[in-house]
């Protein structure tokens, strides 16, 4: 296992670091005598390849104990500047805090990456909404799911601090729940953005449905004359009035073509045809 302590001399507390261990289990708060205890785990990074990383602690007043599960969350400038914060905080839970603080705010960075994946989908979808959107749309869900249990977490470890801090006023703590707020937003924002992306697909998809089979039913109306005359003379009969007309190829022709347009003219001015035969707009956004 391997370990290291960082003390904070002006604060009174320290700090150690893991890399393996046990699981610390669920947030909660335990008081031993006058001694309160706070244990769990944080989401620190979704890593592509490993899927969620977790940092588990145990921090009472005068000690944090972390473990690393995957990659070391920050790097060694973002650890030194940490540190040094840190080294204000009289507590180890405003250290710890602290820490979080800085998960929260890499989250929102993070974050601007699904905000420009939704951005190029929009103005794609806009441009030609073909069936790869909706699969992009179901992932981008999925993506804002993932997010979503990333900061169940960090709500639990909110809301269990919450007495503690309560009991000693924590800056950190508030600013942690400003924090949290504004991830919360974004994510809300973003999974009404695709609400609507997915509703404007479905009902860009029913549109089209309706169209195609309104043609169809249409162009069934319209070849009935000539179905029907087909299967007339279809019929294999030894005694056929027409047979003996010299004319009467032509007569036929002339009867389909004439009631094919009849049928059309009666369907134009009952106003069933809509605008399925004529152009589409260039610019349309549901062709």
């Amino acid at each position: 296992m391997d370990q290291r302590t960082v003390r904070f001399p002006n604060a009174r507390w320290s700090w150690t670091l893991m890399t393996t261990g046990e699981d610390a289990g669920i947030p909660r708060v335990r008081s031993g005598g006058n001694t309160k205890l706070l244990q769990g785990f944080i989401v620190y990074s979704l890593h592509p390849e490993n899927g969620q990383q977790k940092m588990f602690y145990r921090v009472d007043e005068s000690e944090l104990l972390t473990l690393q599960e995957g990659l070391y969350p920050f790097d060694d400038e973002q650890e030194k500047h940490m540190l040094s914060c840190m080294d204000r905080c009289r507590t180890a839970l405003q250290g710890f805090c602290m820490l979080i603080g800085e998960v929260a705010l890499t989250f929102l960075s993070q974050m601007e990456e699904l905000e420009w994946k939704l951005e190029e989908l929009e103005g794609r979808m806009k441009r030609s909404n073909d069936s790869k959107v909706l699969d992009e749309i179901m992932d981008l869900q999925y993506e804002v799911l993932d997010w979503h249990r990333i900061l169940q977490p960090l709500e639990e470890f909110h809301a269990a601090a919450k007495g503690w801090a309560e009991d000693s006023p924590c800056h950190e703590y508030d600013n942690n729940e400003l924090l949290l707020q504004r991830l919360h937003s974004r994510l809300n924002r973003y999974r009404t953005e695709l609400d609507i992306l997915l509703n404007i697909d479905n009902n860009i998809a029913t549109y089209r449905g309706n169209e195609i089979m309104k043609t169809l039913t249409v162009f069934s109306v319209i070849c009935t004359p000539a179905t029907v005359f087909g299967s007339i003379w279809g019929m294999n009969f030894k005694h056929m009035p027409e047979l003996e007309l010299p004319f009467g190829y032509a007569l036929a022709i002339s009867a389909i073509v004439l009631l094919t347009l009849a049928v059309y003219f009666w369907m134009h001015w009952k106003g069933w045809t809509g605008d399925l035969l004529k152009g589409k707009n260039k610019d349309s956004n549901i062709v």
